[in-house]
């Protein structure tokens, strides 16, 4: 996909396991560090979703649980351009 400069951007696919969860968003470099900017979609079984379209770079993000910053991801399509970090900067392997 890309965007009106003509950069193409990049599919991004977060997955998270939260059954028991109201509300899980994905918050990092590439919204502004906004929770309520992208929001994940809960399905049947408990596993919640986002897709994002990021420029070429690297970003660093959050899962947020109801509130609480966490870590926690299941998965990503793109690890390599998509670091976790703590509330230190510091990165979560």
């Amino acid at each position: 996909m890309a965007d009106t400069k003509g950069i193409v951007r990049k599919r991004h696919r977060f997955l998270f396991i939260a059954p028991d969860a109201n509300e899980v968003c994905v918050a990092g470099s590439f919204n502004q560090w906004d929770p309520e900017a992208t929001p994940m979609k809960k399905r049947r079984d408990g596993t919640w979703y986002a897709v994002v379209y990021l420029s070429p770079g690297r970003y660093e993000y959050r899962i947020v649980v109801d509130g609480i910053w966490t870590c926690l991801l299941y998965t990503s399509d793109a690890a390599d351009d998509l670091l976790c970090v703590d509330l230190g900067g510091r990165r979560i392997i």
